[in-house]
Order: C-alpha cells, then structure tokens, then sequence
C-alpha cells in the first residue's frame, strides 16, 4: 500500500498557499507562531512543558481580548445605535479609543506613504489633526498594512509578539529564585487583565514592559557572572524605551550605571561607602556649580510641570500632589523648588501612583471592571513586601539592583503622574518587579524551597 503522508503535506502546503494568497498577513502570523513553538522545543525539557502551557494560555487570553477590541471598532464609530448597545458597551469604550485611533491612523500613513496624501502635511494626515497621535503603533499597522494589506487579522500581531514578556519573567524570576517562583511570576504576566490588555490594545506600554523585563533579566545576569556580554539585554532594553516611550530614556540611561556599580562583586559595606560618598557629591555639585544648579532646577521645574499638566487637564480623573501655590502660579517664574518640595509629595504621588483608582472611587462601568484587580493587587502588594524581604535576605547580590531599579521608577513617575487611566498604565511598566517579589512570597509561605536554584 502505497504511503499516503506526502500526499497530506502537499494538501496542506496547496491550502496554506491559498490562505496566504487571499490573506498574507496568515504567514507571518503562522511564522510567528513557529518561531515560538521552535524556541521552547529548544528548552530543557522541564522547563519546555511549563512554557508551552504558559505561551498556549497567554495566547488564547490575547486573541479573544483583541477580537472584543476589534468588536468595539464598529461602535467607535457609531455603527451600533440603540439604548441597550449604549447600556451594554457604556464607558467601556474609553478603553478602545487608542486601538481605534491606531487602525485609523495605520490606514492613514499606509496611504501617505503611498503618495496619495501628495502636498499634505502629516498633521493633516494625523486622526483629528493631532500628530501626537502617530504613535508607534499607528507606524506598525502601517507597515503591516503596507506589506500584507489591510486586513481585520494585522490586529494579532503584536498580542501575538508580545507573548515574550512571559518567556523573559519566566527567565528572571529562575535566575533569582527558581523554576517554581518561575511559574508563578509567568503565570501572573500570562494571565493578569492589565497585562493581556496592554498587549492587544497598547503597543507602547507592552513594548515597555518588556524592555523593563529584559533589562532587569541582563541586571541579574550580570551580577551573576560579572560578564560585559549581559549588557546587550541593557542595550536591547534601552533601545525599545526609546523606541517606544523615548522621554523614558534619559532617566532609564541615568540610573544604569549605579546598578551595574551594584552588580560587581565587591564587599557590600563598600557599595554602600561608594554609594553614600558619589551622592554626597552630586548633591554638592548640584548645589554649588552653577551650571549644575540651574540643570537641576530645570529638572524639577519639568516635573512640576509634567504633573501640573495632568492635574489641571479637565478631562478624566485627575489629582494634584504638591502644594495648591504650584497649580496658581507661572511655574517658569517660580524661581528657587527646594528639594523638599518632592519629598513632601511624593507619599501622595505614590499612593496614587501604585492603588489608583480607589475602590471608593468605582464611579463608571469601566472602573467597575478593574476592581477585582486592584483589590487583588492590594493583597499582592503586601505579599511583595514580604518577598523583597525573602530577596534582599537570600538572594541580595541579585534582588538589589532589581529592587532600587523598580524604587527608582515608582518615584520618579509618582511625581510627575496626575491622571488616574495614565498612571495606572505607566504603574505596569513596574508592577512585574513586585509580582516578581510576590512569587517568592508565595512560595515562602507556602512552604517551599526557595532557596533550591534548579
């Protein structure tokens, strides 16, 4: 009897080749997929099980997401009337108005570059006039819809690459702690709501949760080996802030060199020495040199301004955190900010920063949605405490640059967000290093080994 398996895969081939043909976007879907399926059967074997249900999991809650995303499309657009679609869809929308001004200005760039926007502007091209709004993945939907065509299908692209923010936790939380907290700190990547809406409808902050994941992952491997190869994770880090949120990137390249300072295995009492004396310094720099002073003043009038932009803005739910004189005054002519400004602030700026929206604050449908998760990250939260403690205590050569990384963060944008929706987005660039600390909790509390590094 003749063998019939040839004759599968030429079937197989002929109709992959047709969908392809019809819709070619499927190939590089298909190839994405396979680059996937390649690498994790490249993996040790205990680890290739995990991540392939993890990958499998994260996948499905990112396709059906994105498929809601696409839905809502229709009644952007106001092709669903009634009072029950209008009771149904409500506020929600709120949350799709960035996917919708994406696809839009995706088709719009396709067909600028195409020429036929021949003598106009990019403003006039920009959805409503506003090039702020050309954002990274406006240009990505336009190169997909430039090479493959305009397609429904382009949307699961990137949910679709963005799936290695759970490879690269699984990898960070196993080079400190072990398989187990692995696990755990993926799972949490995989299958959290803000994490799987990021990835379908926000290009930009998913691109920077996972530049912040692989830099803290080269920060760790570096201080594990000493090793100046372990810096192109930095480098890779680096790049996609820049490309992505580029007015991250000065402050991200600021506070690199201190962690790698960190990283070197030397006595700590000497980092900490170190540490003490080159802070000593640049505050005296910055008080004395007068190019020094006016570069900081700068520098908090900026911040100042940034989080008063926010306040004042009259749409959505916003907050001031520093003295009302800020929000009445020119802040260019305010003269002398005294640190002590920030320091008074910054509890306020943090508390907003890390647990807006308030459950007391629940005052739409949209807000009602994410209330399950911030009462769960509350209680994640404290969990995180007791994690850092575990880190600091087993794992410090490691956890410390990870955790003044995540600190540094978490202060610097408590003092310029003032917008609850925005600072609860700019919050997931730094949520993964305290979900990272909370499977050592867990684990911790649960009674397991920790400590054994497999």
């Amino acid at each position: 009897m003749p063998n019939k398996l040839p004759y599968k895969y030429i079937i197989l081939g002929i109709l992959f080749g047709m969908i392809c043909f019809l819709k070619p976007i499927v190939f590089l879907l298909i190839s994405i997929v396979t680059v996937f399926m390649a690498f994790i059967s490249g993996v040790d074997k205990s680890d290739r099980i995990v991540l392939r249900r993890l990958v499998i999991t994260a996948l499905i809650l990112r396709f059906l997401f994105t498929a809601i995303a696409i839905f809502s499309v229709p009644a952007l657009e106001g092709h669903f009337k009634g009072a029950f679609m209008e009771n149904v869809i409500g506020h929600n929308l709120q949350l799709f108005r960035d996917f919708h001004r994406e696809i839009l200005n995706g088709r719009h760039l396709a067909d600028y570059f195409l020429g036929k926007y021949a003598g106009t502007s990019m403003k006039e091209v920009a959805h409503s006039g506003a090039t702020s709004f050309l954002t990274v993945g406006a240009y990505f939907r336009a190169w997909l819809n430039l090479i493959f065509g305009e397609s429904i299908l382009n949307s699961f692209v990137f949910p679709l690459i963005s799936t290695v923010a759970v490879i690269i936790a699984y990898y960070l939380a196993k080079e400190i702690f072990n398989r187990k907290a692995a696990v755990v700190f993926s799972s949490m990547m995989a299958v959290l709501p803000s994490f799987v809406v990021w990835s379908c409808i926000n290009m930009r902050t998913s691109i920077g949760v996972i530049a912040m994941l692989l830099s803290g992952y080269g920060l760790v491997k570096f201080s594990k080996e000493n090793n100046f190869k372990f810096l192109i994770y930095l480098i890779f880090g680096a790049s996609m802030i820049n490309f992505a949120k580029d007015k991250f990137f000065v402050p991200f390249i600021a506070i690199i060199p201190w962690l790698l300072f960190l990283c070197f295995k030397i006595k700590f009492s000497k980092k900490v020495i170190v540490s003490i004396l080159m802070f000593v310094l640049v505050a005296n720099a910055a008080e004395k040199i007068p190019f020094a002073r006016n570069r900081v003043q700068s520098l908090f009038v900026d911040m100042l301004s940034r989080q008063k932009s926010y306040a004042v803005y009259e749409h959505g739910s916003n907050y001031a955190i520093y003295d009302d004189f800020f929000y009445q005054q020119d802040l260019k002519k305010v003269g002398y900010v005294s640190p002590l400004v920030f320091i008074k602030a910054l509890p306020k700026g943090v508390a907003y920063l890390l647990f807006s929206p308030f459950p007391w604050k629940i005052n739409n449908q949209l807000r009602l949605f994410s209330y399950p998760q911030i009462i769960l990250w509350y209680f994640l939260f404290l969990l995180s405490l007791i994690g850092i403690l575990v880190g600091l205590r087993h794992r410090l050569q490691m956890a410390l640059p990870i955790l003044i990384f995540a600190a540094y963060w978490v202060i610097l944008l408590a003092l310029t967000m003032g917008n609850e929706g925005i600072a609860a987005r700019q919050r997931d660039l730094v949520l993964p290093f305290f979900y990272l600390f909370t499977s050592a909790a867990i684990l911790h509390l649960l009674g397991k080994d920790f400590l054994e590094q497999k």
